[in-house]
């Protein structure tokens, strides 16, 4: 699979650790949204998707982080159950939506997506789309077509 457009929304006003959001075309023909471009002290990393497991309050059905005792809207104490843990013994509070599976394919998407990114920063007027176009070519981020639900900032 090719990479074949990498679209970067870059955030407003940072908070945390996230700069940016991206989707990542794969062979014009599929793609994976809510890729994060998120700065450490070693440097830029991109994380993929990710959904946080929850626990669900026996009294109103409500869901709830996995490290809550007592439920955010009735405020019932929650079950405590083992916690899963992964094969270093790390409590996992997600769990992946989508990745990829060797680390050749996920140094590509790092580089590609952090490359994307640094084009955007260099124009932040219009940072909807950067990175490589449908054609292989480097996408210019100005009047970069925007992915439905992204909006052009104004």
């Amino acid at each position: 699979m090719d990479i074949t457009e990498v679209k970067v929304r870059l955030m407003d006003s940072p908070k945390g650790k996230i700069r940016a959001f991206c989707s990542i075309v794969f062979d014009s023909a599929f793609v994976v949204n809510d890729v994060k471009v998120i700065e450490e002290a070693r440097g830029l990393f991109v994380a993929m998707p990710h959904k946080e497991f929850s626990k669900h309050c026996v009294r109103c059905m409500v869901k709830n982080p996995i490290r809550a005792n007592f439920c955010n809207r009735c405020g019932t104490r929650l079950p405590s159950g083992e916690p899963l843990v992964d094969v270093n013994g790390h409590v996992k509070r997600h769990r992946d939506i989508a990745h990829p599976i060797n680390s050749e394919y996920e140094k590509l998407i790092q580089e590609e997506v952090i490359k994307a990114y640094n084009i955007a920063l260099k124009n932040p007027l219009d940072h909807l789309s950067a990175g490589k176009g449908k054609d292989g070519q480097e996408l210019n981020p100005v009047g970069g077509t925007p992915q439905p639900g992204m909006s052009k900032p104004a």
